[in-house]
């Protein structure tokens, strides 16, 4: 799930574009997680913060801080996220080319070219491939797991165990808590007290049993089945 921040001063526009995109991303079967912002020092704050989206859509001109401002704290930031201008004006396109914006759209464009502009969008992203991956760095080894690899996760004993596609297992010294807690994803969730469960990866819910891809089966209480029940219906129903 790619988490968008997108920011204009104009509320009428604001809620167009948003509608917008909530309209693409049903169309598409595409879960993001909006953010949306009026006023732009708030979207300042957050990254200062160091709370960053993959990717930003924003107004140039606004009276806080301005769309350009805002680009250029990205470019610096230690995350690699896309950025596309929307604005009523032509005069900063050549600006825009050198903060590496993937995107310069006209505001009397945006209906015609909206969904072109976030089919490169998503493209650009799924590119990156690094928008969500979990890393174990020890003196021992180096690894990196894209969240969307990761089936589910359990304590073995002393150890975090990850089970990924392809029949592959990582394991890492710690706790499942602090697991969770780095890893920062709504599609990852709590099955019980031993268990993080992948949602994008569950097949089946019975009473006591999950299945999950690639043929694993995880042994559960009924109630923690029947959450899970209704989280994936939420999951699942809530594509915007």
């Amino acid at each position: 799930m790619y988490r968008v921040a997108l920011c204009d001063d104009n509320f009428e526009y604001l809620k167009l574009v948003e509608a917008q995109i909530q309209r693409y991303c049903r169309q598409k079967c595409t879960r993001i997680d909006l953010h949306v912002f009026q006023n732009s020092s708030r979207l300042e704050e957050s990254i200062e913060q160091g709370k960053f989206f993959d990717a930003y859509i924003l107004d140039i001109e606004m009276p806080a801080c301005s769309g350009m401002e805002i680009a250029r704290q990205i470019e610096e930031a230690p995350s690699v996220s896309c950025v596309i201008f929307l604005t009523a004006h032509k005069d900063y396109a050549v600006e825009a080319c050198s903060l590496n914006i993937i995107r310069y759209v006209l505001k009397d464009r945006m209906e015609e070219e909206m969904e072109i502009t976030l089919d490169d969008l998503f493209f650009r992203l799924d590119r990156l491939g690094s928008h969500n991956a979990y890393i174990i760095c020890s003196k021992r080894k180096y690894v990196r797991m894209l969240h969307k690899d990761i089936i589910y996760i359990y304590k073995r004993q002393k150890n975090v165990v990850f089970v990924l596609s392809g029949k592959r297992e990582e394991q890492e010294r710690g706790t499942l808590q602090s697991v969770y807690e780095k890893l920062e994803n709504p599609d990852l969730v709590w099955l019980d007290r031993g268990v993080i469960v992948n949602m994008i990866h569950v097949q089946r819910v019975l009473t006591d049993e999950v299945e999950m891809k690639d043929g694993y089966k995880i042994l559960t209480g009924a109630d923690h089945a029947l959450e899970l029940k209704r989280r994936l219906s939420s999951y699942w129903g809530g594509i915007l």
